[in-house]
């Protein structure tokens, strides 16, 4: 990936080598680049050992890396965000109609 000032830059190893949650070692396997643009990359990466997911936005700036991050139970497969329409007041409010029916049971 480039950075913002056309450089090469590898992911950092931190991020990419151990679990934030358990400290296992991570795998290549365990990390997926899912966006990659001018701004930056945001990867998915999860752990065979505790099974925990971790997304992060990560941005190249002069002084290393800007990030952040968040640990999830989703796996790979369940995060759909990318090319997705952003939820509207439309659809919040057709969920609550559709709750308050009994039509659809929120746990």
């Amino acid at each position: 990936m480039e950075d913002i000032f056309g450089q090469q830059f590898p992911l950092p190893k931190k991020i990419t080598q151990h679990c934030p949650l358990c400290g296992a070692r991570l795998s290549e396997n365990d990390l997926n680049v899912l966006e990659e643009d001018d701004r930056g990359v945001l990867i998915y990466s999860s752990c065979a050992n505790c099974k925990v997911g971790m997304l992060a936005r990560l941005h190249a700036v002069p002084q290393g890396f800007v990030g952040v991050g968040m640990l999830t139970d989703l796996q790979l497969k369940e995060i759909d965000l990318l090319g997705s329409a952003p939820v509207s007041a439309e659809d919040v409010l057709q969920v609550k109609q559709l709750a308050d029916k009994g039509k659809l049971k929120i746990q």
